[in-house]
């Protein structure tokens, strides 16, 4: 998980769950010493119920401050950027298309570009529903094309035309998205936007909400050793993760929380894994 370029690289420490036992002085107390951090600041951190992004910290310290934080019976883990680039893209599904005659749930899944491949859902490990906002807003300028009277540059100078108007607009649009998990660490995205919902027959409906909760009903159905994740909408994004997700064109500004989503889709797919390995002894 750790690179060579780990003395540039960033991470982003994650605590899953402290001990039951905890109290919130005892949290404080564990993050100050792991993060080497004031007794203030520790317990703002340590208000927050996990799991949660914690800190942003050096990658080439994470492994010495999670080891600190295990010490104290800490669930804890560190994702480096290095890692979340260098992670593979999900497959994009454009069709699944049921297999007709199968002992077990499988379909083959059509991508935009590329192969198809199969989709057993057997092999299904986690689901991740989230629904992805982006908001647009543009704001134009008006001028009336008067003159404003009572300023002048001097004596006979021009008047000042009056100040124009900035007229805002907000749009919004709303993407539903599952990400499919499966045991071999291999993603498929199913984005409504781009998605064909054939597979639903009689049960399709008519907006992408309602379609996508109930292809993620069927895949959950027919998958029910699968986890289920439902947190994204929750989810506090980091600070240093938010700055990217803004972007200004002159007077367009976009704010879009895809790229929020494909950390965390992730991020929870690392915390499921490691809960599914965990013992009593050691937590993850």
């Amino acid at each position: 998980m750790y690179t060579d370029s780990a003395m540039s690289d960033r991470a982003y420490l994650t605590i899953v769950r402290y001990p039951s036992a905890f109290t919130s002085a005892d949290r404080a107390a564990a993050l100050s010493e792991a993060l080497g951090i004031d007794a203030f600041h520790a317990a703002q951190r340590a208000s927050h119920e996990p799991p949660l992004v914690l800190a942003r910290v050096n990658a080439a310290e994470a492994p010495q401050i999670v080891a600190r934080l295990k010490a104290r019976r800490i669930s804890a883990f560190a994702l480096t950027q290095a890692y979340l680039k260098a992670h593979p893209r999900p497959f994009l599904v454009k069709r699944l298309v049921p297999a007709l005659g199968c002992d077990e749930p499988m379909y083959m899944a059509e991508p935009w570009r590329g192969e198809p491949t199969g989709l057993r859902t057997a092999d299904l490990f986690l689901i991740v529903r989230a629904a992805i906002d982006k908001v647009r807003t543009s704001i134009d300028i008006e001028t009336t094309g008067g003159l404003r009277s009572g300023y002048s540059y001097g004596y006979g100078g021009p008047e000042l035309p009056d100040p124009p108007t900035p007229l805002r607009s907000t749009e919004r649009k709303t993407t539903h998205i599952l990400d499919l998990w499966l045991r071999d660490g291999s993603r498929l995205r199913c984005n409504a936007d781009r998605l064909s919902f054939d597979v639903l027959g009689q049960e399709r409906g008519m907006t992408d909400l309602e379609n996508t909760d109930r292809l993620a009903l069927r895949l959950a159905t027919e998958a029910p050793q699968a986890q289920i994740d439902t947190g994204f909408r929750g989810f506090r994004v980091p600070a240093d993760l938010r700055r990217d997700l803004t972007s200004a064109f002159g007077t367009q500004t976009e704010s879009d929380n895809a790229a929020a989503f494909d950390f965390y889709s992730i991020w929870t797919h690392t915390i499921h894994r490691g809960l599914a390995r965990a013992t009593p002894t050691d937590p993850a």
